[in-house]
């Protein structure tokens, strides 16, 4: 059941990245703060700025987690909203949050990415 969960969420990744942009246009802005909450869960929170020369829309944040051994434990994709819908204004600054359901002790490594359409491509 394990790697069929895992399989599924992989194809799933994979697809839904197809259309979108991997770019420094829509980026973090300043450090992505890491705390540890009164569940004992790790918890993340930042902000992101449009310093692309369009609309974002469908801004997507992907947080990856591998164990010790290099397979991964948990994949976490947050919808980015600007403050007046699912679009990001040129130079807007949103933030995010959420929380990781891995032990802390059991992740190794991070790695992020940030994805988006531009408001002149196609859905």
């Amino acid at each position: 059941m394990k790697k069929f969960k895992f399989f599924f969420i992989l194809i799933l990744f994979l697809v839904s990245c197809n259309s979108l942009n991997k770019s420094l246009n829509v980026q973090l802005l300043g450090p992505m703060l890491e705390s540890v909450n009164e569940e004992g869960k790790l918890q993340y929170s930042g902000k992101i700025v449009n310093k692309s020369g369009a609309v974002a829309r469908n801004v997507l944040f992907r947080f990856i987690v591998e164990n010790d051994q290099g397979s991964i434990i948990e994949a976490v994709t947050v919808v980015v909203d600007g403050v007046n819908g699912e679009y990001i204004l040129q130079n807007e600054v949103v933030d995010f949050e959420f929380t990781l359901r891995s032990r802390p002790n059991k992740i190794f490594s991070k790695e992020f990415s940030i994805d988006y359409k531009s408001s002149g491509e196609d859905s």
